[in-house]
């Protein structure tokens, strides 16, 4: 009988694993620099718009909508921190260069 099903060389293999592994770097890459833009962002909305509360001088009515506030830009700040500190551990974080853009 013929054996229609197709053979790869190792070498073929390797290479495609080498394509698939520089995929996923990229990958790990994007999504820590897309955390870091918009989670940033949430966190700045957030911070300012808390302390643009305390100017207002409204007492305890808005304490809570200032404990929200907090709650969001730390917890953006924060995660933002962990995907960041993952990506580093396998050497994909991402960077900023001179120009403000990096792929690593």
């Amino acid at each position: 009988m013929n054996d229609t099903t197709t053979q790869h060389s190792p070498n073929c293999n390797l290479q495609a694993a080498g394509v698939e592994i520089q995929e996923l770097r990229t990958a790990v890459n994007n999504m820590d620099r897309l955390s870091q833009e918009v989670l940033s962002e949430i966190a700045s909305i957030a911070k300012l718009a808390s302390h643009r509360i305390k100017t207002l001088k409204l007492g305890y009515q808005l304490l809570d909508v200032d404990n929200a506030l907090k709650a969001i830009w730390l917890r953006a700040e924060d995660i933002m921190n962990c995907i960041n500190c993952e990506a580093e551990q396998v050497e994909c974080n991402y960077k900023e260069d001179a120009e403000g853009d990096s792929y690593e």
